[in-house]
């Protein structure tokens, strides 16, 4: 969360747009040792797409999907 903060706080300025911003959606998983990395994967890049279903710029764990009404 902090890294995804410092990021959004980032200000470019350019000749054509003027000054821009930068966001970041991220989602993680702890991997289990008995869980293989394929599948940890595979649950990270639905995490990932949860977080940007949430509007961008947002970071989510495997809790927040399953808490959610998706």
């Amino acid at each position: 969360e902090k890294i995804r903060q410092s990021i959004s706080e980032i200000k470019i300025s350019t000749p054509e747009q003027g000054v821009i911003s930068i966001t970041v959606s991220g989602g993680f998983v702890i991997k289990e040792n008995n869980v293989h990395l394929d599948e940890s994967i595979k649950i990270a890049k639905g995490i990932l797409e949860f977080a940007q279903s949430l509007g961008g710029n947002k970071i989510a764990q495997i809790r927040d999907v399953a808490n959610s009404n998706l």
